[in-house]
């Protein structure tokens, strides 16, 4: 069983080096429209993905999630919203999405700011097809 078991969803996962060896950046997709829902905490401290998923929801249906391990890109100030969005941007770019049908999923150490220079170019190579 797989995220992309049921039919219409593509994904992809990579070590991108957040982490020092494991799996640590995915991509799911919806192949045709989707429809979405959240649940997001109301904590009074909230995530920088959170504050622009929420942003994202209200404005589109999601069609792709950017998943991230390793750093939760909380308490990070206005530079974690900042990298949550260029994340969200750079998936939308490659898979020829509107930024705001792109969620963006961050779990890990708080107070560290995302590693954008590892990140993005992970996340190029999760979205390449695959060839086999």
């Amino acid at each position: 069983m797989s995220v992309t078991a049921p039919t219409g969803f593509v994904a992809g996962g990579v070590h991108a080096g957040i982490r020092h060896s494991k799996l640590d950046l995915a991509v799911v997709r919806s192949t045709a429209p989707a429809v979405g829902a959240a649940m997001l905490s109301r904590n009074r401290v909230q995530a920088a993905c959170l504050q622009v998923n929420r942003e994202h929801l209200s404005l589109a249906e999601p069609q792709a999630i950017v998943i991230n391990s390793g750093v939760a890109n909380s308490a990070t100030g206005e530079r974690g919203k900042l990298d949550a969005l260029a994340t969200a941007a750079e998936a939308g770019r490659l898979l020829d999405l509107d930024v705001e049908q792109v969620l963006v999923l961050s779990t890990g150490v708080i107070g560290v700011p995302l590693p954008m220079a590892k990140l993005l170019p992970g996340l190029r190579t999760a979205v390449q097809p695959r060839r086999s």
